[in-house]
């Protein structure tokens, strides 16, 4: 069988189910001792494909493998939806979040697609951090399980004000710490982060094993004028909304922080204080 370096596979094949019997078919040489071209190689097996399906005999099982073939695919899709989602806090994780080099076709990360995407559109696109206050020491009080508990409510409460069917995202970043990537400026992101942190200040528990109040500090940065690629971009702009985000923790914690980049050179930063 041919599957020389030398050939490169089109995505079109190398994403077919068929692609073995395409390759198979590419490695026959013919009557003058030459390998048939990719398309001449798939357009043989898709004219024995149409064989078997007209042939009434061969027909049921071709609908059988069918069948199988999709269920595979399907069990696929099911894992991999599961290998990026958290399932402690029902977020996408890391692996959302960061560049796959060594998946089939390489897979990018989710923010360096969307600055990508908002770069060739010339649309807006907001990063926010946000993380709990003093965690460490309800777990050390309260105990990890009750910190899980915590962990669980904030979270439900950021992906009940986010809008997934508007392109919002929310990772766990890591511990405490979430991630917001929204396709918005930071006027409309800023009411959304807010939002966000008046409704997590009114958690309940109303059970003495539980802390009486949750809070968390907030840090925003947009994408303006960034030059260069969205790969070197993403973390810079994480790194700017970390940034705010501590100076949040700073300044009394229980606040936002955005961090504004107007230009390549200027770069300022404003406190949302805690009424608005």
């Amino acid at each position: 069988m041919l599957e020389a370096p030398e050939i490169p596979l089109s995505q079109k094949t190398s994403e077919s189910p068929h692609r073995g019997i395409i390759l198979k078919e590419m490695g026959k040489k013919n009557l003058w001792r030459q390998y048939p071209s990719e398309q001449k190689a798939r357009d043989q097996v898709a004219k024995g494909l149409r064989h078997i399906r007209g042939n009434s005999t061969s027909n049921s099982i071709f609908i059988e493998q069918r069948r199988k073939q999709l269920e595979t695919e399907k069990a696929k899709q099911d894992l991999e939806k599961v290998s990026i989602i958290d399932p402690l806090t029902n977020m996408y994780n890391r692996k959302f979040l960061d560049d796959d080099p060594a998946a089939v076709p390489p897979k990018k990360g989710i923010l360096e697609r969307e600055i990508e995407r908002m770069l060739r559109d010339k649309k807006d696109l907001t990063v926010a951090m946000l993380d709990i206050d003093r965690f460490k020491g309800i777990n050390d009080r309260f105990g990890h399980q009750i910190g899980d508990e915590v962990l669980k409510k904030v979270a439900q409460t950021v992906l009940e004000h986010i809008r997934s069917d508007m392109g919002d995202f929310a990772i766990r970043y890591g511990g405490e710490e979430f991630l917001i990537i929204t396709p918005n400026g930071l006027d409309v992101a800023q009411k959304m982060i807010e939002r966000i942190r008046k409704k997590t200040e009114q958690i309940q528990f109303n059970n003495d094993k539980y802390p009486k109040s949750i809070t968390i500090s907030c840090g925003m940065t947009n994408l303006t004028t960034e030059k260069g690629n969205p790969k070197e971009i993403a973390p810079a702009m994480i790194k700017r909304a970390d940034d705010a985000l501590y100076k949040s923790k700073f300044e009394g914690r229980n606040q936002t922080t955005i961090v504004v980049r107007e230009t390549d050179r200027v770069k300022y930063e404003k406190i949302i204080p805690k009424e608005v």
